[in-house]
């Protein structure tokens, strides 16, 4: 709008409105019309820093610059307090040690001292600047000491109340309750008389617990056999007072730290917070590239345990909720508990002795390495019904009498806002435009706008009626334009009242004025915290994942091949971690590396030991016509080597025939050094062994096809698998001599990659079935695949 103002002399000045003087982020205008901004910040102010750092702290002040302008002369007091006032001390070594115990009373009182009360210093409700809630922590603290006023001084009876009810949020709490008594117990505010108080009900997740259904080993001897738990030691949160926030999840990764994310609701409303607590270490020895078993849809048994409380304004009796535990991206199937909950507001857990422990079913054997290995599990939260106290039509505290869905659509319609009236010289009511909405704010008029929209006005001959820019090209304003908290009446916007029901006759209206906000901002460490690094295999395509965070933000997570080339990660929102896939092919050097950097230019990095050989979890099963037996246990070739070859034991020519009895495979590297030889349920069984066959040198097998019997019935031989052939990474067939006559061959399968290669398998045998009774010998072959692309090569 800048140039399209007309000024009272009735030129057109070309002004800039946008001008912000001090560079907080809000324009100067608006500073001067009752909104403050986020000034700056005593930033990473450390208990303990070095004498250099303090010093630096009071330095670069612009002489001859009044505040707000001079935005370093606010830090020049705060040195000069914080010394005065015995806050700093010297501990040796060139260090001095900072006790903020108190600070904040002392940094108050000299604010105002130097600069009055309109630049007096506050601690902020929230880090975001010029928030609503800044603006209620006004006005909790000064609710009814100024008033608007005409211009021959007297006071302006404008309320912000519903003249014909009690409550005009309709929450249980009356107006004059709400004005006259900031808080109920402990520090959970009555809010405001046109902010409803609702309950804000949340569910966290305390821990977790997975059992496994069976012992589950690897090839080294480590197994999972027991119990394991993993718990938050330390929480906060944060949420709006006035929101229906009906929603929380909780997200926990585990090593070596536990990160607890609270997010989400419905329509629109939102909590949100931060858990971190020691989950301990990873006791379990264990190598899940090295698995015995490849599948298993119900692996281990999950139970997490949560908190349930009411962190809001309003109380909630009959609370039914409905939990969802998520393993990453998957969703277990949602339950109910069998009982309701009554809580009470402030955060008061219920029961208050104890957390509540659920069972949340069971987990897959790739959920519970998922787990295992550092993943995030999150436990989402829903209302599906609440009874709430609220006042009635007829001013009646209706106790419980209403549900859930009742109660939020109700509230919904109250027009809870930010008012930014405008009044002329005849102190009508021009205009006036609204910010916040109680329920999704993202949705309507934000404060900037709605400021800016106030400037279509024109001023009268003494600059006084309204918003505008003057001669000088200045924006100024009428005595009679202030901000406030208002319950809008759509249909009597500019009615006021004399006095409040509930026999109250003090104004609720503040005229805020524009006043300095300084956060001091401490931090446990100057560097990031990194959580956790790990990698991913699918297929031959590795992903570096890493778990990071710091208290202040990171400007950068970086995959680093050496210390002059480093990639910046994708940070994955649903998993809560930064990810980065390197080229296809690419061979780890061994100098690869991590690097976190935080806000302030601190940086850690954490080496990687990229695996030179794994063991991907790519399993192919032949397609056997019978099932008898059980499996052996997985034989894998040494690291780094893969098969070349096989020998098969078959016995067809006996009266029993039991046709394939074992497969030998024969491991070397891609130089093809190396012989050696691995069987599947060891050399037992009938028959005798084949010649070997094997691959060119420096070619390994890529596939198989297995040659089986169908189940010929009672009273008839059955053999199960009679032969197995394979195929070289050069497409050359392998047969052996001594095949069964008996089956067919089911055709070939591989890992349908051409990255891959066999380097182990096991075998599905039946034990000696004991005389006159038929054998079967080996039914089926499962073989396991490893990387072959040259990724780790």
């Amino acid at each position: 709008m800048a140039g399209g103002m007309i000024a009272c002399g009735g030129d057109q000045i070309l002004s800039d409105i946008e001008v912000d003087t001090d560079g907080d982020g809000i324009y100067d205008h608006q500073e001067s019309n009752g909104f403050y901004y986020l000034d700056g910040e005593f930033f990473t102010l450390e208990r303990v820093m070095t004498e250099q750092q303090w010093s630096q702290f009071s330095q670069l002040e612009e002489d001859g610059v009044e505040p707000p302008q001079n935005k370093r002369s606010p830090f020049k007091l705060a040195y000069k307090t914080m010394n005065d006032n015995d806050f700093v001390r010297s501990a040796g070594d060139g260090e001095v040690i900072i006790n903020f115990d108190k600070l904040i009373n002392h940094l108050s009182a000299a604010f105002k001292d130097e600069y009055g009360d309109t630049h007096r210093f506050y601690k902020s409700g929230s880090n975001v600047a010029g928030s609503f809630r800044n603006i209620l922590l006004r006005l909790n603290q000064d609710y009814d000491v100024l008033e608007p006023t005409y211009f021959d001084g007297d006071p302006i009876p404008y309320y912000f109340t519903n003249p014909d009810i009690k409550s005009s949020d309709r929450d249980p709490y009356t107006d004059y309750e709400e004005a006259i008594s900031s808080f109920i117990t402990g520090n959970v505010t009555l809010v405001h008389p046109s902010v409803s108080a609702f309950p804000v009900i949340e569910a966290r997740l305390k821990s977790y617990q997975y059992t496994p259904k069976q012992e589950i080993r690897d090839n080294s001897g480590g197994k999972i056999g027991s119990s394991v738990t993993h718990s938050v030691s330390r929480s906060s949160s944060q949420t709006e007072g006035w929101e229906a926030s009906v929603s929380a999840t909780s997200t926990v990764s585990f090593t070596p730290s536990v990160t607890v994310t609270a997010s989400a609701g419905i329509s629109g409303s939102y909590t949100s917070g931060v858990e971190i607590g020691n989950s301990g270490q990873n006791t379990e020895e264990f190598n899940w590239s090295q698995l015995t078993i490849s599948k298993l849809d119900c692996a281990a048994d999950l139970r997490f345990t949560a908190n349930v409380q009411n962190m809001g304004t309003a109380p909630a009796e009959d609370v039914e909720l409905i939990f969802q535990v998520k393993i990453g991206n998957r969703s277990l199937p949602a339950f109910a508990p069998e009982f309701t909950f009554s809580l009470d507001p402030n955060g008061i857990p219920v029961p208050a002795s104890s957390d509540l422990t659920y069972d949340a079913g069971c987990i897959s054997l790739s959920e519970l390495q998922y787990l295992q290995m550092g993943g995030a599990i999150s436990l989402e939260t829903t209302v599906e019904s609440a009874k709430i106290p609220f006042q009635g039509e007829n001013d009646e505290l209706i106790q419980f009498g209403s549900e859930w869905s009742t109660y939020f659509s109700m509230a919904a319609n109250e027009n809870s806002r930010i008012n930014y009236s405008v009044f002329d010289q005849n102190e009508a009511l021009v205009t006036e435009t609204f910010y916040v909405d109680p329920l999704n704010r993202n949705k309507v008029l934000t404060l900037r706008d709605a400021i800016k929209m106030t400037l279509t006005l024109p001023c009268d001959g003494q600059g006084r009626a309204s918003l505008c820019i003057n001669d000088n090209g200045d924006v100024i304003r009428s005595s009679q334009t202030y901000v406030g908290i208002v319950r809008h009446d759509a249909d009597a916007p500019d009615e006021r009242l004399e006095e409040l029901l509930g026999d109250s006759t003090d104004a609720l209206d503040v005229k805020l004025e524009p006043k300095w906000e300084y956060h001091i901002i401490t931090t446990k460490s100057q560097y990031p915290t990194l959580q956790a690094v790990g990698v991913e295999v699918d297929d031959a395509n590795v992903t570096v994942v890493v778990r990071a965070t710091d208290e202040l933000g990171m400007a950068a997570v970086q995959f680093c091949e050496n210390n002059v080339t480093c990639f910046d990660m994708s940070y994955d929102a649903a998993d809560y971690s930064y990810r980065y896939t390197p080229a296809v092919g690419r061979v780890p050097t061994g100098n690869e590396f991590v690097k976190v950097v935080n806000s302030r230019d601190k940086q850690i990095t954490e080496n990687l030991e990229l695996p030179r050989s794994w063991h991907s979890q790519i399993s192919v099963q032949g397609d056997a016509r019978t099932n008898f037996g059980s499996w052996s246990n997985w034989v894998m070739c040494p690291v780094d080597q893969y098969a070349k070859g096989f020998r098969q034991k078959v016995d067809g020519t006996s009266f029993d025939d039991t046709g394939l009895n074992r497969v030998s495979l024969y491991c070397s590297d891609k130089h093809g050094n190396g012989n050696k030889q691995i069987i599947a349920g060891g050399d037992s069984g009938w028959g005798s062994w084949s010649t070997a066959k094997n691959c060119v040198q420096g070619e390994h097998l890529l596939a198989f096809n297995l040659k089986s019997e169908p189940r010929q019935g009672l009273d008839t031989d059955d053999a199960g698998a009679t032969g197995i052939r394979f195929k070289c990474g050069d497409d050359v067939e392998l047969v052996a001599e001594n095949d069964d006559p008996d089956g067919s061959y089911v055709g070939y399968k591989s890992a349908n990659n051409a990255g891959y290669r066999i380097c182990g398998m096991r075998s599905r045998i039946e034990p000696e079935q004991g005389t006159f009774t038929d054998d079967t010998g080996l039914n089926n072959v499962e073989f396991q695949y490893c990387d072959y692309s040259g990724v780790f090569q």
